[in-house]
């Protein structure tokens, strides 16, 4: 994540989860997000998209 209003964004979406499936959404969402995906909030989804050719990569939720 790369900016501070990404990380409040994950923050707010992990809070509504359990506890255990929060973990391991963090994990994901770390793994894509260090791979160079910017999350963005799509409805009541996080989105990946690519930055270089703006495709959906993932989404969650």
């Amino acid at each position: 994540m790369r900016t501070q209003r990404q990380k409040e964004l994950i923050e707010a979406y992990l809070a509504k989860l359990d506890p255990e499936l929060a973990e391991v959404y963090r994990e994901l969402i770390l793994h894509l997000s260090g791979l160079g995906y910017d999350p963005k909030k799509q409805r009541a989804a996080i989105v990946f998209n690519c930055p270089w050719h703006g495709k959906q990569i993932a989404k969650i939720g």
